[in-house]
């Protein structure tokens, strides 16, 4: 299911490309992105867990027999039950992610790679900050695997992830300093849930990252502190926080997304703009 809904996304995401003219094409951007640049983006991907984690390639070929394939939802339920009874709070949250760590990479840099979800509003951030007079800062907020940070890096971004410490973060770093990059780390703790944010920050990616925060008003406002009024901009995948509770979703976050408090805290801070695009939107500062 998540393996036939990532290939819609990036096909989507290609002909809105060519039919708007973009200049950044699909296959300039995932070449950017790879290490090896001979192989395919996957295998490259696939590799680069393998060398990471210590795993081989028959290694992971027979947690898919055993699993079902990274993109499946059989996969993704596998890993939501490493979290079942660990979600009451974020001491036993933040434990059960890194247990998990392996697994849920696997599920996000080899399952649902986040290229195609901000490529769409690549070219238009380009444009906006083309005469900034430095490199445009971006929080990678939830950087996962770090799919989000290495499009935006080799595109002369300065990034800045924001993540919890252990293997998965670890590994998203490994992959941007192996390529050159110098990204920055804004670690997020028990103790620190919602951490303070470079400033200026002149872009925020947040893709399926909403649902697992406990308290999103917290975080937004963190965002709204280092974001200029009609300067900055945040991209997400949140639509009115229609999630299932389940895994590491979070009933407490999910349901702080739908009050007043939040529904009022976005709207009165952010406009979206008119790009189409196969998933998420992106918003300028007000």
């Amino acid at each position: 299911m998540l393996a036939v809904r990532n290939t819609l996304l990036a096909s989507a995401a290609r002909v809105l490309a060519r039919a708007r003219g973009r200049h950044t094409s699909w296959n300039a951007a995932m070449h950017a992105v790879k290490y090896d640049k001979a192989l395919p983006i996957e295998a490259d991907a696939r590799r680069e867990v393998c060398e990471f984690f210590g795993v081989s390639e028959q290694e992971l070929q027979a947690l898919e027999v055993r699993h079902g394939r990274f993109s499946t939802r059989e996969f993704q339920l596998h890993v939501y039950r490493l979290f079942e009874g660990q979600t009451d709070n974020d001491k036993a949250l933040f434990g059960a992610y890194a247990d998990a760590a392996f697994y849920y990479s696997l599920m996000l840099g080899l399952g649902c790679p986040r290229y195609a979800t901000l490529f769409p509003f690549l070219d238009h951030l380009l444009a906006q900050f083309k005469r900034l007079g430095r490199r445009p800062v971006a929080v990678d907020y939830g950087s996962g695997t770090g799919d989000t940070a290495l499009l935006l890096s080799a595109h002369g971004f300065d990034v800045h992830l924001v993540d919890l410490p252990g293997r998965m973060n670890e590994f998203a770093q490994w992959r941007l300093r192996r390529r050159g990059f110098q990204p920055h780390w804004v670690p997020v703790t028990a103790d620190n849930p919602y951490p303070a944010l470079p400033n200026p920050t002149d872009l925020v990616v947040t893709i399926e990252v909403w649902e697992h925060l406990r308290d999103p008003v917290a975080a937004l406002r963190n965002i709204n502190a280092v974001t200029a009024p009609g300067r900055a901009y945040l991209m997400n995948t949140n639509q009115g926080f229609d999630y299932a509770v389940e895994g590491d979703h979070l009933a407490e976050g999910i349901a702080r997304g739908r009050s007043p408090d939040y529904e009022q805290l976005y709207s009165q801070n952010w406009q979206p703009l008119s790009i189409d695009a196969p998933d998420g939107r992106l918003y300028v500062r007000k």
